[in-house]
């Protein structure tokens, strides 16, 4: 007998998805996360055609600003390209998050603080944070605790926290991603054991009075003096050579009118900026670069948008996460599944990760008793996304990046069907 039928580790968005999912599945469903509260994150927060149709599909409709295609932008020409195919949305993150929680939530999902720092797996069940499930679904981000307790860990992928965002301890990206802190403690093996039988679709009251506590771990308090100023801190920033094979995401709000309705991406000699309305009076500027990217530094290097955001208020501190790139060896073993970021990720450049995560988490829940089948599903809805995704990085990293915008400008075919296979 465990606890639950599904523990779900992490609980932001492809977390609160996947509970969601498992919920209309008629599973029972614990989700442990650290954090309470809407959980920001540095993130492009637009949302493509096929992102938000997945979220409605799920009686999820979070308030944004519209969004009708994509700009790519350089000091001297830019290509648009709308999208044919519905329109997208630029939401913040924590408008995203509250409302899948209210979502997961109303079906009865049940969500407890916890850090998980061992998982333990036996024929018929997987034990982590003093919960038992039938099964474990690792969606905890990059720097995925599950995975690496799970064996799952890619080579130097492993040592991500020796990236200049771990070295600053900082608790946004670098290591709050990840419910749980490092532990050498790895996962035991297990076969996938008997096939459950979902209960009634109807949501019973969550149980959590029947759950034991979880085990309780310090979050760690990260130092000030530590933390670079691109990401909310107060020391000077730590800035090694750039290294374009790893790359960062550093995000943040300003109040100005919204002057757009498209998602800009202006291209610089190293560094993406991209625009994002996220209401009439808020854009989320993301930089995406080497390591060693600063954010005011790469924000004056963008004339246009340096004069654009003269005088407008900073909402928040700069945000940062990374390094981007991250592998894992397979996204199951035993009854432990990878879901979202945790199962891999390449790049934030084309701004799939989210619909990529909801395809996975979707089929994740559908194929609980069939590791194989899992792995299969994975790999089909995440191979536009990998290739597509690899290749522009592989250019934009490249001596032919500044062909970019140009190629796009020429071809606009092609530019087209690049973004409409990516949005769809």
């Amino acid at each position: 007998m465990t606890d639950t039928d599904v523990l779900i580790v992490g609980g932001g968005p492809i977390g609160l998805a996947a509970a969601i999912e498992a919920r209309l599945a008629g599973y029972d469903v614990v989700v442990v996360e650290p954090r309470g509260g809407p959980v920001d994150k540095a993130c492009g927060e637009g949302l493509m055609p096929g992102a938000l149709r997945a979220l409605q599909a799920l009686d999820v409709d979070p308030a944004g600003h519209v969004l009708r295609g994509i700009s790519y932008r350089d000091a001297h020409r830019h290509a648009d390209h709308l999208f044919t195919e519905g329109q997208g949305r630029g939401v913040r993150r924590t408008t995203l998050h509250t409302a899948l929680a209210e979502r997961a939530a109303a079906l009865g999902a049940t969500t407890v603080r916890g850090r998980v720092e061992q998982i333990d797996e036996r024929p018929q069940a997987v034990t982590a944070a003093g919960i038992s499930a039938r099964w474990l679904l690792g969606c905890d981000g990059l720097h995925s605790t599950v995975r690496r307790l799970a064996g799952l860990e890619v080579g130097a992928d492993a040592h991500a926290h020796e990236s200049l965002l771990a070295h600053a301890r900082h608790d946004i990206d670098a290591a709050g991603t990840s419910p749980g802190e490092p532990s050498a403690r790895a996962a035991g093996r297990g076969g996938p054991g008997g096939r459950a039988t979902p209960r009634a679709a109807a949501p019973p009251t969550p149980r959590a009075a029947a759950l034991p506590t979880p085990r309780a771990a310090a979050l760690p308090t990260p130092r000030a003096a530590a933390i670079p100023t691109e990401l909310g801190g107060t020391a000077p920033p730590v800035r090694p050579g750039p290294d374009p094979r790893r790359r960062f995401g550093l995000r943040r709000h300003f109040r100005v009118p919204a002057w757009t309705d498209l998602v800009e991406v202006h291209w610089g000699d190293h560094v993406e900026a991209y625009v994002t309305p996220v209401a009439p009076d808020v854009v989320g500027i993301a930089m995406l670069g080497p390591t060693g990217t600063h954010f005011d530094e790469a924000l004056a290097g963008f004339a246009e948008l340096s004069e654009r955001l003269r005088g407008a208020e900073p909402l928040g501190p700069v945000r940062g996460a990374g390094p981007l790139r991250q592998r894992s060896r397979r996204r199951s073993t035993g009854r432990v599944r990878l879901v979202g970021d945790a199962s891999g990720y390449v790049d934030a450049l084309t701004g799939e990760g989210l619909r990529v995560g909801l395809a996975q988490a979707s089929a994740a829940v559908g194929h609980l008793d069939d590791p194989d089948a899992y792995e299969r599903d994975w790999t089909r809805v995440t191979r536009d996304y990998r290739v597509l995704t690899s290749g522009l990085v592989a250019w934009a990293t490249s001596p032919a990046r500044r062909a970019i915008v140009p190629l796009a400008a020429h071809a606009p075919w092609l530019y087209g069907r690049v973004v409409e296979r990516l949005a769809r």
